[in-house]
């Protein structure tokens, strides 16, 4: 990842803020996610704290004792992070790290899902990132990758971005499915349109 480019974009007021017309995709993510009440949640280049907020209520709703490692390897990024769950009274269910998937020390083994929202074309490596993950989850544990954009509609935002901070293409929904069962996830949906893109997998068990 360009980090750079992202501690320049982390400087600004409105760093990765939320287009009103993006909020639906995020409630939709949320809800695929769904329930998250009292779930362990590694989130994967958590920017600054977009989706990391929405995720630390939901896996703390009624008092439950979720919580949410949101890891990004931009400093500036982990700052407006933690300034937003601060703002939003959720810093007790949320831990912040500046780092990659692949240098992150969250504890392994003991999440019910790894969230990789928006960032998948910035991951400087997917196979370390992905392999992590897997290390990470409890049996059975979940990965996702979701963007509120198709595949060739954020390949041709970041064309347009002057590609800033991106490492590879996005890969279509189906090429990114078959690249995990190759890699021995259980692969449950995949789907993709101009505004949609989402996919689910489980580690295999035993």
């Amino acid at each position: 990842m360009d980090t750079d480019f992202f501690e320049k974009l982390a400087a600004r007021p409105d760093a990765l803020a939320f287009r009103e017309a993006e909020r639906e995709g995020v409630r939709r993510v949320l809800s695929r996610l769904a329930p998250l009440a009292g779930a362990r949640v590694v989130e994967v280049g958590c920017g600054n704290g977009r989706l990391t907020v929405p995720l630390a209520e939901a896996v703390s709703e009624g008092g439950a004792s979720g919580r949410v490692w949101a890891l990004d390897p931009c400093g500036g990024m982990c700052g407006k992070c933690r300034e937003a769950v601060g703002a939003a009274g959720v810093a007790s269910a949320v831990c912040v790290e500046e780092a990659s998937a692949e240098g992150s020390r969250a504890p392994e083994g003991v999440w019910d899902l790894a969230v990789f929202f928006r960032v998948w074309p910035h991951l400087a490596d997917a196979e370390a990132a992905v392999e992590r993950a897997r290390r990470w989850l409890v049996p059975g544990g979940r990965l996702v990758v979701a963007n509120l954009q198709g595949s060739a509609e954020l390949d041709a935002m970041h064309a347009r971005c002057g590609a800033g901070g991106v490492s590879h293409r996005m890969p279509t929904a189906g090429e990114l499915a078959s690249w995990l069962e190759e890699r021995g996830w259980r692969v449950e949906e995949a789907r993709e349109a101009a505004d949609d893109y989402w996919v689910a997998a489980r580690g295999r068990e035993g």
